[in-house]
Formats: structure tokens, sequence, C-alpha cells
């Protein structure tokens, strides 16, 4: 039952990036609309200002990127898990060839693995 709580944090935190994923692919989108605005201008100052945003939006679609990939890995991890799972439920593992630690694994402590990439599970 644990492991089900923790499969469940995981989801929401997939949700919870999927939808930080789309806020910055939004903003990304208008900032690359105003900086097509701007280039049509003819004044002073302005090159210097597309550069700053073009700067900023790179930002963004790096942060973005990142976030997909965090995404991504607590999917796999998920899907991992639940074919693990279903071996187990489905006998089609041969318990003395394989290692079972999934079986009694505290999904939250993943957590501390992804710790590098600033994921942490309250």
């Amino acid at each position: 039952m644990n492991t089900e709580i923790a499969l469940q944090k995981l989801r929401y935190e997939i949700e919870y990036l999927k939808e930080a994923e789309a806020d910055l692919k939004r903003e990304y989108i208008s900032i690359q609309q105003t900086i097509y605005q701007l280039n049509r201008m003819e004044t002073p100052g302005i090159k210097e200002l597309v550069r700053k945003l073009r700067r900023q939006n790179e930002s963004l679609d790096k942060e973005r990127n990142r976030l997909k990939g965090l995404r991504m890995t607590l999917e796999q991890i998920v899907r991992l898990y639940r074919q693990c799972e279903d071996q187990i439920m489905n006998e089609e593992f041969d318990y003395k060839k394989q290692n079972i630690w999934f079986r009694s694994i505290d999904v939250s402590n993943i957590g501390i693995l992804l710790k590098q990439n600033q994921i942490f599970f309250k």
C-alpha cells in the first residue's frame, strides 16, 4: 500500500511537470512573437532588447527540455515498476535468478536518486 501512495506521488509530479512544460512553451511562443514584432521596428535600441529576449527564450527552452527529461524519467520509473509488478503477479519470474528488490521498494526513496535533478517528494 505504501508503494501505491508513492506511485501516486510520482503521477502527481508527472502531471505537474507536464503543466510546467506547457507553461514554458506558451511563454516561449509569446516571446518569439514579441521578437518577431520588434525586429520589424526600426527604433534605436531595439536590437539590444531583441538580443536579451532571445537569451531569455533560450533559457526557457533549456528549462522546458530539462523538465521534459525529468517527466520522462518519472514516467519510465512508473512503467518499469508496473512491468516488474506484473511479472511477479503473473509468476513469469524466476525468483532464483532475478533480484526482486522492487517487491518491497519504497518508491518515495527514488527522490534521493533524482536529487541531482532537483525532484523532491513530500
